[in-house]
């Protein structure tokens, strides 16, 4: 019996209509849609995992897997993320968002991961942080503010989030914010297994770009640690429904693997990070 799911699996036929081109990266590209999700038409963001930064064929696309992962455990962490689903677009809706996409797609349908739009685009004051506020130390007081933001900052340490930045932050409402895109977990969306070191310290760029985290406030950094000691039991919850993702894939069991002894080894990581005494 397959575990009950925190994505959806939505039906091609859900997909209602595409709206417009959002985002394009370098493995990824990004259109709004309408689906139609328990009874109500709504608008999500529906992003399409490419190959293009791969060019002789001899790396893992891991980017698909690693949103999965990601979205899975910061679900179980109890962070705040949108709903997010998996659901198969045409290559000619994907072709008609993304003019570009050269020889990444196939003639039929494609994989995507969705997530419900985060915000109400209508109210001023929500959206992307980084295009909210241009400033740096403004982004810090409002981040500063936020009483997720220790959890959040720990729990891309444990996964090895390697590029957390303002623009995978939504702010909601004021003062509160949701992640997207756990994309580059892992290391980035080309692991292999050899590359997944837990005792290894990744960059964490909420913390090495925003802040210094060695001048923190004590109770965030109280708060990081905390939330640090969790890791194993989240992973514990989370545990049956990566199982259904990975399979017996045995480069996937090894992400299983890493991110079980990255729960021990996070721990003084974080403690030697935050500039504080186990």
């Amino acid at each position: 019996m397959s575990p009950k799911l925190c994505i959806e699996l939505l039906d091609p036929e859900q997909y209602v209509t595409a709206l417009e081109p959002v985002a394009f990266g370098r493995d990824s590209y990004t259109h709004l849609a309408l689906i139609n999700f328990e009874g109500k038409t709504r608008r999500w963001y529906v992003k399409f995992i490419t190959d293009r930064n791969d060019s002789d064929g001899s790396l893992p696309v891991r980017g698909l897997i690693n949103e999965i992962v990601g979205y899975t455990l910061a679900h179980h962490a109890g962070l705040p993320q949108s709903q997010s689903a998996l659901i198969r677009v045409t290559h000619s809706v994907l072709r008609s968002m993304h003019k570009d996409l050269g020889t990444a797609l196939v003639s039929g349908d494609n994989a995507c991961f969705a997530s419900l739009e985060a915000h109400d685009p209508s109210k001023r004051n929500t959206g992307m942080v980084k295009l909210l506020y241009r400033n740096s130390a403004d982004i810090q007081k409002k981040l500063l503010g936020w009483t997720d933001l220790p959890a959040v900052m720990a729990f891309d340490t444990w996964v090895a989030n390697v590029d957390r930045n303002t623009g995978n932050l939504i702010q909601v409402r004021p003062g509160q914010f949701a992640v997207i895109d756990h994309g580059r977990i892992l290391t980035g969306p080309h692991w292999e297994a050899a590359d997944l070191k837990s005792d290894d310290d990744y960059a964490n760029r909420l913390m090495d770009i925003l802040f210094d985290p060695t001048k923190l406030p004590l109770p965030v950094k109280s708060a990081i640690l905390h939330s640090a000691r969790r890791f194993l039991e989240v992973y514990k919850r989370a545990e049956p429904e990566l199982a259904f993702w990975f399979g017996s894939d045995p480069d996937k069991l090894e992400a299983g693997n890493f991110l079980q002894k990255r729960g021990h080894s996070a721990i003084p990581l974080l403690t030697n990070l935050v500039g504080l005494i186990a």
